[in-house]
């Protein structure tokens, strides 16, 4: 057969063998949980540690609603001061109630959430009807307290997520009080909204209108979110300079030292992003002298979440509080909480400090399967050629472990590179080579696992794998024999086509016409295997035709 129709025949097989090998393996991990999305590192601090109105944080006495309720109906409006009082007080007990029946939501789940929720929505349309009654009603437009109102009646709206009504209350505060006390914590909910919902260029211009109020109490927690912002944006340094200055405003006010303690956790965040570990202590000292050394053992134990052992151990003793046996420990309770990056760069670490420890295989097998959950979130070559290294150690042992290197190899594409074509004037039939250095262990371990495998897909897999790795090789005599058990014995596998057409590959480079054409001729009058498989079959149509031409 002419040495062009092997190779358009070839293109097209390698065309099919993508098609075939670009699906997520069955394969799970044997031990790892299934894994939620990995939570992303926020603020220590949320808005309600600065609201100047203290009355939101007390807690809700209940027998105050059924007293301000009669008081309101047996005032007449006339009684300005009174009433306008009431219906304020009022309000705030249904701003304190949406507010704690939210926060009790959140340690909830199903239906006592569901309700705890319909509480909090109920409680929301009491305050809103209490404060508007107070804030639209002219007569009451003299009350000293109304920008209070106003703000109350915007948070509460806010904590029931109806932000296009809470913008309205807050925008007339803004305009209707510009001198209020209450103007920068308005900007700065504003600010918490935007934030969480990461639009970032809107938080940051609603905490630059906090920060034009420096003696507000919402001023330093505005400038520390800002420091997040730079955080999240990558701006390190521009971090580093505001978490500083955060640090040095609030380090001796203890009404804010909850700020300060966020603050110089955060610096060492962004400095575990640039700064050089031979310089911390003296920085870290330059923040804050007497947490200097906490802050260095904060800036270990990241550095060695992260997979930066050699940084953290040129951190010199502080590393000791991370590089110890717990690191093991933390290492699997990650894991088994469903947080696999993590996990994957605390086992990481714990292999790197501890080379001989007794559980390293133990371990090593437990970083293997992190490694697959990556690969699943981001299936993409380099993560599925980690996997493939990661669990081939094991493969001669375990024959799950080789199955999954066998697998997590295919799906990196880096066993199926094709092969070279000899030149038309070498010989024949290519000549059989010794394995690969990275392809001979896998070989030995599939060979050994496949006796020991007993379900259908996962010894398809496994004879799929160990054939790619043979043709690598120019083995093709051991190509044909695994393929052909697999079209054979298993033709119903979603894989058979692509077994299929590497044993007519393998006949092409063997150059073995009369099998092939037999073959093919046998296959071609299997209408249900071709049924779904116009690829194969015109494969075969072309390969019938210039075989008989050959002939």
């Amino acid at each position: 057969m002419p040495r062009l129709l092997v190779a358009f025949l070839g293109l097209l097989v390698a065309d099919a063998r993508a098609d075939g090998y670009h699906h997520v393996p069955r394969l799970p991990p044997r031990t790892a949980p299934a894994p939620p999305a990995a939570p992303i590192a926020a603020p220590m601090l949320d808005v309600d540690t600065v609201l100047s109105i203290d009355e939101l944080r007390k807690p809700p006495r209940a027998q105050d609603e059924e007293v301000l309720v009669q008081l309101i109906a047996n005032t007449p409006d006339t009684e300005v001061e009174e009433k306008s009082d009431f219906y304020f007080r009022l309000g705030t007990f249904y701003t304190q109630e949406v507010r704690a029946w939210h926060v009790r939501a959140q340690s909830l789940t199903g239906q006592p959430r569901i309700q705890a929720e319909q509480k909090a929505k109920g409680y929301l349309l009491r305050a809103v009807k209490t404060f508007k009654a107070l804030t639209d009603n002219d007569a009451f437009r003299n009350y000293p307290r109304l920008d209070a109102a106003l703000f109350s009646y915007g948070y509460a709206l806010q904590a029931g997520k109806y932000m296009k009504e809470a913008r309205a209350v807050y925008d007339k505060l803004l305009k209707n009080y510009p001198n209020s006390k209450y103007v920068p914590e308005a900007h700065l909910v504003f600010a918490e909204y935007f934030f969480d919902n990461h639009q970032l260029a809107d938080a940051e211009a609603r905490y630059q209108m906090v920060l034009k109020f420096p003696r507000s109490p919402a001023y330093w927690y505005a400038m520390y979110k800002v420091g997040w912002i730079d955080l999240d944006l990558k701006r390190f340094q521009d971090a580093l300079e505001v978490f500083f200055q955060v640090v040095q405003a609030t380090k001796t006010d203890s009404a804010q030292l909850e700020l300060a303690r966020a603050a110089r956790q955060d610096f060492v965040r962004a400095y575990a992003e640039i700064g050089k570990p031979d310089k911390a202590l003296a920085a870290f000292e330059r923040v804050d002298a007497q947490a200097a050394r906490q802050m260095l053992a904060t800036l270990a134990d990241l550095y060695v979440a992260q997979g930066k052992v050699e940084q953290a151990r040129a951190l010199g003793t502080a590393v000791a509080t991370s590089c110890t046996p717990q690191l093991g420990e933390r290492a699997r309770a990650t894991h088994l909480d469903g947080e696999p990056s993590r996990a994957e760069r605390l086992y990481a670490a714990y292999l790197t400090c501890f080379p001989d420890a007794a559980d390293r295989a133990q371990m090593a097998y437990f970083h293997a399967e992190t490694l697959w959950a990556q690969a699943e979130a981001a299936p993409d070559d380099e993560h599925w050629t980690r996997v493939a290294e990661a669990f081939t150690p094991f493969a001669s042992s375990d024959p799950e472990a080789a199955l999954a290197a066998a697998t997590a190899a295919r799906w990196a594409n880096h066993l199926d590179a094709a092969v070279d074509l000899p030149a038309a004037a070498a010989s024949p039939v290519p000549t059989p080579r010794p394995l690969a250095a990275r392809d001979a262990p896998l070989a030995a371990a599939l060979a050994a696992a496949l006796p020991r495998l007993t379900d259908g897909d996962e010894i398809v897999q496994a004879k799929l794998g160990l054939a790619i790795v043979m043709r690598r090789a120019n083995h093709f005599d051991e190509v044909a024999r695994l393929t052909a058990d697999v079209v054979e014995h298993h033709r119903a596998h979603a894989s058979a086509e692509l077994a299929a057409d590497l044993w007519l590959e393998a006949m092409l480079d063997l150059e073995r016409y009369d099998a092939l054409l037999e073959l093919a001729d046998r296959l071609h009058a299997d209408t249900a295997f071709l049924r779904d498989k116009p690829t194969l079959a015109a494969n075969l149509a072309f390969v019938r035709s210039r075989s008989l031409r050959r002939h």
